[in-house]
């Protein structure tokens, strides 16, 4: 059974931007938001800050680095997957 690539990216993404999104509004919502937590994600995720226009920005860079996680761990898996079935049916 082989993975459908796009729709892993779509998951990934959806998954992961979610994800952060609710995490920067949990540290904003019990004061947990500081500048250490800011200065090492913003390394990562350009623009990104603990605060509501932040967390888009964040969710935005999650969407996309969701999305080529979930694309090419859907590649890899489908590049063994047909590697092991190939030498299965020989």
């Amino acid at each position: 059974m082989l993975l459908n690539v796009k729709a892993s990216a779509i998951a990934g993404g959806v998954i992961w931007g979610v994800g952060f999104l609710l995490i920067t509004w949990w540290l904003i919502a019990f004061g947990q938001a500081n500048e250490q937590t800011a200065a090492l994600i913003s390394q990562v995720y350009i623009g990104y800050r603990v605060d509501i226009v932040g967390s888009f920005i964040g969710f935005f860079w999650a969407l996309i680095d969701g999305a080529f996680g979930g694309f090419f761990f859907a590649w890899i898996y489908n590049f063994f997957a047909k590697r092991i079935s190939d030498s299965d049916a020989a």
